[in-house]
């Protein structure tokens, strides 16, 4: 920062006039000339304080412009990723649902070649069951017929 334009002449005459020893008045001045020296801040010194936030407040516009167009590229990319998955996932579910077909017609035809060897066991049986009934039935009418005569 530049230094603080101070009448320090003119601060020792006022003090004096005020009734303050020319030494103590000397001592006064020089002590609040360097503090002011050190820590006031100039016309030019906010000029150019103002002029470098402005210089920071352009960067920041510059800075949210860009990260305003790295978000609509990502929300872009997102999407598009979004897009693939839900092909993926739909593509899977068909697949998915062809093996569960297939799974189930499978399960179908055992079921069905079960069924057909049950049937084909109880046709067999009946079969069985009925010869032997022709059988007996033959046997008791041979026996009434040679008991009858």
């Amino acid at each position: 920062m530049n230094s603080l334009a101070f009448d320090t002449h003119k601060a020792v005459k006022a003090l004096t006039q005020a009734g303050a020893a020319e030494p103590l008045a000397e001592a006064v001045v020089a002590t609040v000339g360097a503090a002011l020296g050190k820590h006031a801040a100039t016309k030019d010194d906010i000029a150019e304080l103002k002029g470098d936030m402005a210089d920071l407040k352009r960067e920041l516009k510059g800075d949210m412009a860009d990260l305003k167009g790295d978000m609509t590229d990502l929300k872009k990319e997102l999407k598009g990723d979004m897009t693939d998955l839900k092909k993926e996932l739909k593509e899977d579910m068909t697949d998915l649902k062809k093996e569960l077909k297939g799974d189930v017609e499978n399960s179908e035809q055992r079921l069905n070649i079960r069924i057909e060897s049950s049937e084909l066991r109880m046709t067999i049986r009946i079969g069985a069951s009925i010869a032997v009934g022709v059988g007996v039935l033959g046997a008791l009418m041979t026996l009434f017929q040679f008991g009858i005569n």
